[in-house]
């Protein structure tokens, strides 16, 4: 008489222990597989950062995307301009389409350079600061001088930035036109210019810098000079080289020395408008120690091809950072 409730028992908590395991797979799936990225606490966020520290060029990037599977705002279809260039590469990646990232039971929110937290507990469902995206701003006065250093052929800008190397030149626009159609008169007082900075990401438990070089175009207006056209159309043709690391001030080196191309052009058919940008490489710092004791020294050299869209001038240089 007894067996049958001894079965009834058995088959009962193997019904349950089933239950339970169904239910934690639909959490699984939802957080890792569904439409937000999922991080159990701090230190697998982390983890992941440091995971980062050893990618090279972006397919590395793409390729744990896909592990992922899960949409970033890197591949998707609704990312801006602005956010293309305010965003390190990490968080590009870390990011869905809605421009969050989930820590545990905290949803990580992004907007207008900053991060915020949210709470899911109920406990706290104000919003607070995780994290800031920092970049000193390039003044147009800096633009009349260099404010790089340069040890042993190689530039050392500071991790925290603020320092970086640039090149430029001033024209007086004859021509103009739009895409491929047909040069027109059309004046304006100009410079093109190229230029190494570092951009970072600062939160409560580390900070990511990245190294990038840019492409822009200031223009002159009658109160002085805008820092960055966004309207006029431009070409470019890139050939660079080049290799970095990371150095302790008072130390050694913390990275082994990496290299790096930029090989890119564009054509009439699709212009360049605003500021273009091309990662070269990132590190995230999970020390205690402060990130202004960290320099990149960065190598860099190759040919530069830079010029309005139909206009008779045209930037041709060779750079040896």
């Amino acid at each position: 008489m007894k067996k049958p409730l001894i079965y009834t028992i058995i088959l009962l908590v193997l019904s349950l222990s089933f239950s339970c395991s169904k239910e934690e797979l639909s959490i699984e799936n939802e957080n890792s597989l569904g439409e937000i990225i999922y991080f159990e606490s701090n230190e697998t966020f982390k983890n992941t950062l440091n995971l980062f520290n050893s990618f090279n060029e972006i397919s590395e990037f793409e390729d744990w995307s896909r592990q992922q599977n899960y949409n970033s705002l890197y591949s998707d279809k609704s990312i801006t301009l602005k956010e293309q260039e305010d965003l390190p590469l990490s968080f590009l990646f870390l990011l869905n389409e809605k421009r969050e990232f989930q820590i545990g039971d905290r949803i990580i929110n992004y907007s207008e350079g900053v991060f915020y937290e949210r709470n899911l507990n109920g406990l706290n469902q104000s919003n607070k600061i995780f994290a800031k995206v920092e970049q000193s701003p390039l003044s147009t006065d800096n633009e009349d001088g260099v404010t790089d250093k340069i040890t042993s052929n190689r530039v050392s800008i500071n991790a925290n930035g603020g320092e970086y190397k640039q090149g430029w030149r001033e024209y007086n626009r004859q021509k103009y036109r739009t895409r491929c159609g047909t040069p027109y008169n059309k004046s304006l007082k100009y410079r093109l210019v190229h230029y190494l900075v570092v951009r970072k990401v600062s939160g409560p438990f580390f900070t990511q810098s990245d190294l990038i070089f840019k492409l822009r175009m200031s223009q002159k207006t009658g109160s002085g000079w805008k820092y960055n056209n966004t309207t006029t159309e431009r070409l470019y043709d890139l050939n660079l080289s080049g290799s970095w690391y990371i150095k302790y001030k008072y130390g050694g080196n913390i990275t082994s020395v990496k290299s790096f191309s930029i090989n890119d052009k564009n054509y009439c058919s699709s212009p360049l408008k605003g500021t273009k940008s091309f990662w070269i490489g990132n590190y995230n710092f999970v020390s205690s120690t402060p990130i202004s004791h960290y320099e990149w020294r960065v190598n860099l050299s190759g040919s530069i091809f830079h010029k309005v869209n139909g206009d008779t001038n045209q930037l041709n240089t060779t750079i040896n950072w």
